[in-house]
């Protein structure tokens, strides 16, 4: 009871996590992927993509999972590590299914990607990506919201702004 209780929320409660320095990085979080232009793979575009990345978390446990405008990304084995003091790094390998009708220009893939996370409370991570298809990049993450979605549209309409509330022109 207790330990499912610590691992599941407990860890994340301010009094607790000062104690387990711990970052709670579960989201979604909004980012850009930038590709090296100078890679060996020419099936990539080299264009940069907008994409979110939804973050599930207990103390003991993380996925990640990447959702682009033509693919999603699951984490086969994630992991957080302490570098130094206050300083993270969430690693993870992941295996990226393109939709459907593109697998012909961007096929399924594997890769890694480590992001530096500054300290317990981060709203920003940022590092670099490689994938198995002879691709690397940048990936710059800012946080969104707690709120996990599980698809781009449902991440892009939480990213939107409220819309404001329609003005009359003539009264009624």
């Amino acid at each position: 009871g207790a330990l499912f209780v610590f691992n599941a929320w407990a860890w994340s409660w301010p009094m607790v996590n000062s104690l387990v320095h711990r970052p709670d990085l579960r989201g979604t979080w909004k980012g850009t992927i930038k590709p090296n232009p100078h890679g060996s793979n020419t099936n990539v575009s080299g264009r940069e993509v907008d994409v979110y990345v939804v973050i599930r978390q207990t103390f003991s446990m993380v996925h990640v999972r990447l959702l682009g405008p033509e693919s999603q990304s699951f984490s086969l084995s994630a992991s957080l590590l302490e570098e130094a003091p206050e300083q993270f790094a969430l690693v993870w390998l992941y295996r990226n299914e393109p939709q459907h009708l593109i697998m012909h220009r961007s096929p399924v893939h594997h890769g890694g990607c480590i992001l530096r996370v500054g300290g317990r409370h981060a709203s920003e991570m940022s590092g670099h990506y490689w994938t198995d298809r002879n691709s690397s990049g940048e990936l710059v993450l800012n946080r969104i919201g707690v709120t996990r979605v599980n698809d781009y549209n449902s991440a892009q309409r939480l990213d939107a702004p409220t819309a404001a509330p329609l003005k009359l022109l003539c009264p009624l």
